[in-house]
């Protein structure tokens, strides 16, 4: 039987968690649900690109590297040092 043994309440000025723990036997699962994140659909998968000196792609998928994308996020830069973001984009 699976029993709820402790609940977290986490928050910074950047993000809000809930964390919960699930026990199943002897071993302990946890739950963690993150609000105010920029990708909010399920992915297990994170690939990355570089298409140009100032920018980065970054592919969500469920199902693995071939799976299904579920969410494009691109960061634009200032300059090829990478210290300024320009622009984030979701798709």
């Amino acid at each position: 039987m699976a029993s709820v043994i402790k609940a977290w309440n986490l928050q910074t000025s950047a993000e809000r968690a809930n964390i919960t723990g699930t026990r199943v036997g002897s071993k302990t699962a946890l739950d963690v649900s993150v609000s105010n994140v920029l990708v909010k659909e399920p992915y297990d998968y994170v690939g990355v690109t570089y298409p140009s000196a100032t920018s980065e792609v970054y592919t969500f998928k469920t199902g693995g590297a071939g799976g299904t994308t579920t969410a494009v996020v691109t960061l634009v830069y200032t300059d090829a040092g990478k210290a300024s973001l320009s622009t984030v984009t979701k798709t």
